[in-house]
């Protein structure tokens, strides 16, 4: 069966990377004689930076305009590069016969910036200066929102189990995505203080109806409670278009738990409103103590038992080392 793959890579049909490669690689051509640059998929440039593509245009690649400082662009003083491409993708498509277009390119780029292999100079185009002509509305949205407030946590008696899929109001989240899924407006979402470890009364975010919804939580890939809810059928993973799990190994999550704990300590712990106040005046050896056992009895079990598990049934799986940074970029057959 082909496949349509993003990331040209390891994309696992010819078909897939062979447009890829046209779009990502080959954009120009090079005369075969006077070997200078030709339209291809790039057809110009914004020459006189008035912010539209013409006619005369066509086959430019350099900005003509002055520099900030009046000065005429060239290559040297990289004002000629800063430009904006115009690209023509008609009859460009890919082996389904879906017409290959910019978002192909924007996410395939995309990708490629979170190879570390290659991401030096790509990091670039997940600034603000990649855009496309079509606005895309996208709203974030963290599942802390749908915690159950500390009241009920305290009167079952599972404080300690924050963060765990029973500390979760999960009819709510999946009523939520439901919502969203079926374009419904103003959808509501709780509010959740990270300074009182509370969701917060009568506050919310409303989601309506954006292009993009970013979902973020432990608890987007698990596969519900199902010991407390038998009849549910329905769960978050199940409504997500796309998914990417970050790992890292469990003793560099541990790490790093210890030196925000420390960090906080000296910032957000010192708010007197903060749950976590009585941290504050801790020394280090106690901050050190602390820390490791709230690590040791509550968030490594959580982790193990229910964070692991899910890993693989993301689309997309990077992998953190100790300095954070992204070593390894698994992609799951799209």
């Amino acid at each position: 069966m082909k496949v349509r793959n993003p990331l040209p890579a390891i994309a696992s049909d010819v078909w897939t990377r062979d447009v890829h490669d046209r779009i990502d690689i080959q954009v120009l051509q090079s005369h075969p004689v006077t070997k200078e640059l030709v339209p291809y998929i790039v057809k110009g440039v914004d020459a006189d930076g008035d912010g539209t593509f013409q006619r005369d245009e066509y086959g430019k690649f350099l900005k003509e305009d002055p520099d900030s400082a009046g000065n005429p662009c060239n290559v040297a003083n990289g004002c000629a590069l800063q430009v904006t491409a115009f690209y023509d993708f008609n009859g460009v498509y890919f082996h389904d016969g879906a017409q290959a277009d910019a978002f192909d390119l924007l996410f395939t780029y995309h990708l490629w910036a979170l190879n570390p292999r290659y991401n030096t100079d790509l990091r670039v185009l997940m600034g603000d200066n990649f855009t496309v002509d079509r606005r895309v509305s996208a709203d974030l949205v963290a599942t802390d929102g749908f915690l159950h407030p500390r009241r009920v946590l305290e009167e079952r008696g599972i404080m300690h189990r924050k963060g765990f899929p029973d500390s979760y109001d999960l009819r709510a989240l999946v009523t939520f995505l439901s919502d969203v899924k079926a374009g419904q407006a103003d959808v509501a979402v709780p509010v959740y203080s990270h300074l009182t470890y509370d969701i917060v009364p009568g506050r919310f975010q409303i989601i309506d109806q954006p292009d993009v919804l970013i979902v973020e939580g432990l608890n987007i890939l698990q596969a519900g409670d199902r010991l407390a809810r038998p009849a549910q059928h329905l769960f978050a993973s199940d409504f997500f278009d796309f998914t990417v799990y970050v790992d890292a190994d469990v003793s560099h999550v541990r790490q790093w738990y210890i030196e925000r704990f420390f960090a906080l300590r000296k910032t957000a712990f010192r708010d007197p409103s903060s749950y976590f106040h009585r941290y504050a005046d801790l020394t280090d050896e106690e901050a050190a103590t602390v820390a490791t056992q709230i690590w040791r009895d509550i968030n490594e079990p959580n982790v193990r038992e229910n964070i692991l598990p899910t890993r693989d049934r993301a689309h997309l799986i990077l992998e953190k080392g100790p300095d954070h940074g992204v070593q390894r970029v698994r992609l799951r057959k799209l």
